[in-house]
């Protein structure tokens, strides 16, 4: 403490650098009250107590006069302003309670206090209700900025302290911030729409696809019931093809059987009184009655094999004339008793064919076969080998009665009894050229069949010629 001096009311006053004030008797003490001398900046170095309650304080920026007899209200009231508030981004001036668009989100608060007494001494407070946490500190700065406010309604509460201590009165500006574009009420209403169109499409497409799906399980029904009744009807025919196959089998083993039947009971009862010469040709007769039994099982376990896919083919190249001729010299005899010519017509060495030579000779052998059983006697057989454009033919032709059209269609099928008979008492099971058919499409080859009525028939084999590698 530098100074000391007692006033005209009895105050004590105070000075030094520092601070500076009175001491106001107060019942039986006293009071601090710092107002009158607050004023200055520089310390007091001196004080002095004048007559009429007149204070001299020496100063080190100069000398201060207090007079007691002049009223001073030192915490008169006095008003905030708020001078402007505008946009950060552009400067756009904001009005009070207005709605802010959210692109223009951070503002700028001025302001002032109209005291004009040592202004540096003023202090404000500027609270935004809705964003700060807690009011903040004093602060000489007459500006206050916020950036990126949220969405959301605020209320700025604005206070000002002069140098006296006198607070001002508190000061509101409310305001609102509006949300972003994309959470406005038209906003979230064009997602309503879009989500209600999303969800239409989505419907249509699901409602589309369910369509997709039965029309397509539609069409799979359908198609495993085509595939059901086709499977039942070859069931059927499977059915009927062995009704006629056990129909057939004991219509054409039930001769040769009662004929082997009859010769055993022959031999058994009358042997004794037989002639060796009778007794052989009986045997000789047992024995075209097996062998024709045997004919018949051996074709039905061929077409059998055949058409479950148990035949095995090894193919190679064979000489097909060589083949021809080999089965002519098998069936020489046969067409003897019958006083038919047999001819051979074609190359010396043709290209050979690719296939298997043990069913090719049996495709041969059946068909010439057929030849000389349905020609009458006296007639010729004609079997001729020509090469053409790639491939190797074989023509079977006869002098019988030919082929009507109507059982031509139905010429290669299993079990297929034909208008024309054979000549000589011969038998026939049905299945020989279906067993033909078969084995030469297993080869790779082409059989068909060229007739008229009353001008013979004509069987063509034609298969490919084998390449010198052993390919066809």
């Amino acid at each position: 403490m530098s100074e000391i001096a007692e006033g005209a009311g009895g105050e004590i006053w105070l000075g030094s650098e520092r601070f500076s004030g009175r001491l106001l008797p107060e019942g039986d003490g006293y009071r601090w009250d710092p107002g009158p001398l607050r004023r200055p900046n520089a310390g007091v170095t001196a004080l002095f107590s004048g007559d009429r309650d007149v204070l001299w304080a020496g100063t080190t920026e100069g000398i201060l006069r207090y007079d007691a007899a002049v009223p001073k209200q030192l915490n008169l009231p006095v008003q905030v302003l708020l001078r402007r508030v505008v946009s950060v981004h552009d400067g756009t001036p904001v009005a009070g309670g207005a709605a802010i668009p959210h692109a223009r989100n951070s503002l700028r608060f001025e302001f002032a206090l109209p005291f004009f007494e040592d202004e540096s001494q003023t202090r404000y407070e500027a609270f935004l209700e809705g964003f700060d946490r807690q009011r903040p500190d004093w602060s000489p700065e007459a500006v206050r900025a916020y950036t990126n406010l949220p969405e959301g309604d605020y209320t700025l509460r604005l206070r000002a302290r002069n140098l006296y201590g006198a607070v001002s009165e508190e000061t509101v500006f409310p305001l609102t911030v509006e949300p972003p574009w994309y959470r406005t009420w038209w906003a979230w209403l064009l997602y309503l729409g879009s989500a209600g169109a999303a969800m239409a499409l989505l419907a249509n497409w699901r409602s589309r696809r369910l369509r997709e799906q039965n029309r397509w399980l539609q069409s799979v029904v359908e198609e495993r019931t085509q595939e059901i009744r086709r499977q039942n009807e070859a069931l059927t025919l499977l059915n009927q093809e062995k009704n006629e196959f056990m129909g057939i089998a004991a219509h054409d083993m039930k001769n040769p059987l009662s004929a082997i039947k009859g010769y055993a009971e022959m031999l058994h009862e009358d042997a004794a009184d037989m002639d060796p010469a009778e007794v052989g040709d009986i045997a000789h007769r047992v024995g075209r009655s097996a062998n024709l039994m045997l004919d018949i099982v051996t074709n039905l376990l061929d077409i059998n094999r055949i058409e479950q896919g148990l035949l095995k083919l090894e193919t190679q190249p064979v000489d097909l004339a060589a083949t021809v001729r080999q089965a002519m010299r098998d069936y020489t005899k046969r067409a003897e008793a019958k006083r038919i010519q047999l001819h051979f017509a074609g190359p010396e060495a043709p290209p050979p064919v690719l296939a298997d030579p043990g069913p090719l000779g049996q495709v041969l052998d059946n068909l010439i076969s057929n030849a000389v059983k349905y020609s009458p006697p006296d007639r010729n057989v004609w079997v001729e080998v020509a090469a053409s454009n790639g491939s190797v033919r074989a023509a079977v032709r006869d002098e019988g009665p030919g082929i009507s059209p109507e059982d031509q269609k139905r010429l290669f099928q299993k079990f297929a009894r034909l208008t024309a008979q054979p000549t000589g008492g011969e038998n026939s099971t049905g299945l020989g050229l279906a067993i033909v058919k078969r084995l030469v499409e297993a080869m790779n080859g082409r059989v068909w069949c060229e007739s008229e009525p009353g001008r013979g028939a004509a069987f063509i084999l034609e298969f490919p010629a084998a390449r010198p590698n052993g390919g066809a």
